[in-house]
């Protein structure tokens, strides 16, 4: 047998060659994505989902890996939130999460001339001069607990969690109760946010005829992924 056959032979034997360089980028061939086994339907069935998109409501979030929902993550498109680290500088300049962002969603951060050297207050403080000046007496930055329904770390402001607890459940509730009180088109509101968080400390959640059980709810990672 001369070269030429053998090679014809071994790549027929082989099978079809995926190569990701001639596909859409993040796409998989049905060989790939669904294994040797899978049927057409159960492919429709899967790509039909938002799997390149993050899931905007929780029973939504459930639907879509009830066996592990900290699996899902959104790779192109969240739904709309600023990210935390948006949120906890809001004195750096006037971008997202701005002072007057804050201030927009009914909240305060920490006063920035309490605010230790390292806090991540910036010099863009104009904002909440003018509010002073336009808010006569004692200005009190809004508790965390007062806007959880009194759940939640004691005497810590929003701010405060936002500063000091990165990466903790409250850490992501607080940006999202700000994204959520920003009024972003689609996003959650700001009861929805409040009764989930309280919902982790009371076991389930209830809404719209949709009950979850919040122990094996990855409410973090539900949070988490509504970010752009």
């Amino acid at each position: 047998m001369d070269m030429e056959k053998m090679t014809d032979r071994q790549s027929r034997e082989a099978g079809p060659v995926d190569s990701a360089a001639e596909r859409p980028d993040g796409q998989l061939s049905r060989r790939r994505f669904t294994g040797a086994g899978l049927a057409a339907p159960v492919i429709l069935s899967l790509a039909s989902r938002p799997a390149f998109g993050a899931i905007c409501t929780p029973s939504g979030f459930v639907s879509y890996s009830p066996n592990n929902p900290s699996g899902v993550r959104h790779v192109v498109d969240g739904c709309g939130g600023l990210s935390p680290g948006a949120w906890k500088n809001p004195y750096a300049g006037n971008g997202d999460g701005s002072f007057r962002d804050w201030l927009a969603a009914g909240y305060l951060p920490n006063d920035p001339d309490e605010q230790p050297p390292n806090a991540g207050a910036g010099n863009n403080t104009s904002g909440i001069r003018r509010y002073k000046r336009d808010n006569p007496g004692p200005y009190v930055p809004t508790l965390f607990t007062d806007a959880f329904g009194g759940y939640g770390p004691s005497g810590l402001s929003m701010h405060d969690v936002l500063l000091d607890l990165p990466g903790s459940l409250e850490f992501h509730a607080a940006a999202t109760l700000l994204n959520a009180a920003s009024g972003i088109p689609g996003y959650m509101s700001p009861s929805t946010v409040i009764n989930l968080y309280i919902a982790s400390f009371t076991g389930t959640y209830s809404s719209g005829g949709t009950t979850i059980d919040m122990s094996t709810f990855d409410l973090k990672a539900f949070f988490e992924q509504t970010y752009h």
